[in-house]
């Protein structure tokens, strides 16, 4: 047997996990050779056991581990969406907002913020997620979007849910962060080619996209395939490009992402009323107590009170158009009724 060698560290493993490099058999279980899925499992099993990969005997799986085909990681990247709000704690992936320190995504039960802002689309059309810097709202934003598109929602999922193709759109602050955020969390980084379908939209979903005219790598629109077969259909605009930019389409899903000026998240609004839509908002409450803030603060609900019907530091549609109260609308559900006990306004702080 020759003499043993270092491994070298695995950038997602902890630092303990290391183990010189043997001359074994190829890793098999039962005497059929493992697949790279079957690996990654086997050495997340033995992680989430506290088991410290350093010994020999662990040597030969390990090497496997770290040479994990390069389709097998682009997979898995374009699958990306599948590794949050996980059942139980996911030992070696890496997510921006994870409270493991990156060597883990925990349970979804860790992370009940985030999945009451999810929920509280069961009484309300219009919810906001305001919280600092890296604390998983854009996310949330991107992994809801995600589901409303595709439609085939996860068996824990609670919250607002369309059975149909939806016709929906992003927005950004500007063209420049509208690329870079809410177009990256959802179809990929913009100004890298391979990354495309390497964001929350599943890659095998993309269908036809046209590009923004004027503005490197950003995307107009792209057809998203809906579990029901037919296709959704996702665009991109900026707030600078003012309410104008919303008027004249039916909406059923908008994701705003950091605060917008008072006129366009009201045609936003707007825009989603005959259809039985919803509208999320994700920021950063830079603006102090701002017009848009203080819909959703509990403390100034009055001041948006229509016709004595108070929501829960929530909106409604009521509270921008009262005409829109008792008109017919095929799109209302049982949850509709529900629409005292919501929760719209939450904070990370």
């Amino acid at each position: 047997m020759s003499e043993p060698e270092t491994f070298p560290e695995p950038g997602n493993l902890p630092k303990a996990h290391t183990a010189p490099v043997h001359d074994w058999e190829p890793t098999e279980r039962d005497g059929v050779e493992l697949t790279d899925d079957e690996v990654e499992e086997m050495v997340r099993e033995l992680l989430s056991e506290g088991v410290e990969l350093t010994d020999p005997k662990h040597a030969e799986l390990l090497r496997a581990y770290l040479s994990l085909s390069a389709e097998t990681k682009l997979r898995r990247k374009r699958r990306q969406r599948d590794f949050y709000f996980p059942d139980e704690f996911i030992a070696d992936v890496a997510v921006p907002f994870s409270t493991a320190g990156g060597n883990g995504m925990p349970a979804r039960r860790e992370y009940k913020i985030h999945t009451a802002f999810f929920e509280g689309g069961k009484w309300h059309k219009v919810r906001a997620f305001m919280a600092s810097n890296r604390s998983g709202k854009t996310e949330c934003g991107a992994f809801e979007m995600s589901y409303h598109l595709t439609g085939d929602y996860p068996a824990w999922w609670t919250g607002h849910q369309f059975k149909r193709p939806v016709n929906a759109m992003a927005v950004g602050l500007n063209s420049s962060e509208t690329r870079g955020v809410p177009q990256s969390k959802l179809l990929g980084d913009y100004g890298v080619p391979s990354a495309w379908g390497t964001g929350m939209v599943p890659f095998e979903t993309l269908g036809k996209k046209a590009s923004m005219p004027g503005v490197t790598g950003a995307i107009d629109f792209v057809a998203v395939k809906h579990v029901s077969g037919g296709w959704s259909r996702l665009q991109f605009r900026s707030a600078e490009q003012g309410r104008e930019a919303f008027q004249g389409v039916e909406l059923d899903a908008v994701w705003i992402d950091e605060e917008p000026p008072s006129d366009v998240f009201e045609e936003a609004v707007l825009r989603t009323m005959t259809t039985g839509g919803v509208v999320l908002l994700t920021f950063t409450p830079l603006k102090g107590i701002s017009d848009v803030a203080k819909r959703f603060l509990p403390e100034y609900r009055e001041q948006y009170q229509v016709d004595g019907n108070t929501q829960s530091g929530g909106q409604s549609w009521e509270d921008f158009e009262p005409e829109f109260k008792d008109k017919d609308n095929e799109y209302e559900t049982e949850a509709d009724e529900n629409e005292d006990d919501g929760i719209d306004f939450l904070s990370l702080d």
